[in-house]
């Protein structure tokens, strides 16, 4: 819709003046779910377990990216290989033995 389009552009805009935007990168690929674009929400939700490595919402977020992938997909290799990638990033969610989160 015309409101995510242009949340989108906003988050985006922000992070051409500050690519460490935890919250725009958070938002970003927020924006990009809700819409279900998959693809476009991979970079973003990648870029915030950079940003944001104690957190384990990020590592969710790029799950989540891969697990629409990986419904959207019928090539049984390529559905694998975006499986295994939701593993290695849930497992790395569920490995960190705090959640830091900050403003």
């Amino acid at each position: 819709s015309g409101s995510e389009a242009d949340a989108q552009a906003l988050f985006a805009a922000a992070l051409q003046q500050n690519p460490y935007q935890r919250d725009a990168l958070n938002n970003l690929a927020a924006t990009h779910m809700t819409a279900k674009k998959w693809d476009a929400m991979l970079p973003p939700a990648r870029r915030l377990v950079e940003v944001d490595p104690g957190n384990p919402d990020a590592y969710l977020f790029v799950a989540l990216a891969y697990q629409g992938l990986a419904n959207a997909t019928k090539v049984p290799a390529t559905r694998k290989a975006l499986n295994d990638s939701i593993m290695a990033y849930s497992q790395k969610m569920e490995k960190l033995p705090y959640k830091v989160s900050y403003t």
